[in-house]
């Protein structure tokens, strides 16, 4: 519940005027005690760029637990472009790794049966 900026009475949550001393009020205004901006968040830069250092692991931490859209932005650029590049590498070392274990191409096709020219 709001107080006057004056007298410091308890006004209601949309009213204009303190009905104690007929100061006007701003609507929306909050108490003194929950205006005060929260002073443990850490910066909007400092929390972007967070997102990038662990690739998108620490995407997914910040896009569900940070709720600023700057931060948002950030954690699911983080998450599509290290996730996209992390499903990547393993697709090619998958597909490479396997010829490199067998010996390459031809000892590849050569286990599996095909008889090439």
């Amino acid at each position: 519940m709001p107080f006057c900026t004056k007298c410091g009475a308890s006004v209601a949550d949309n009213a204009t005027f303190c009905a104690s001393c007929g100061t006007p009020q701003v609507v929306g205004a909050s108490s003194a005690v929950g205006s005060a901006p929260a002073q443990s968040q850490m910066s909007e830069n400092v929390a972007g760029l967070l997102c990038y250092i662990l690739g998108w692991i620490t995407g997914l931490i910040f896009y569900f637990v940070d709720k600023r859209p700057f931060v948002r932005y950030h954690a699911a650029q983080s998450i599509v472009t290290f996730g996209g590049l992390h499903i990547l590498s393993f697709a090619i070392g998958l597909f490479f790794g396997l010829s490199f274990i067998t010996g390459g191409f031809s000892k590849f096709r050569s286990a599996m049966g095909f008889t090439g020219s």
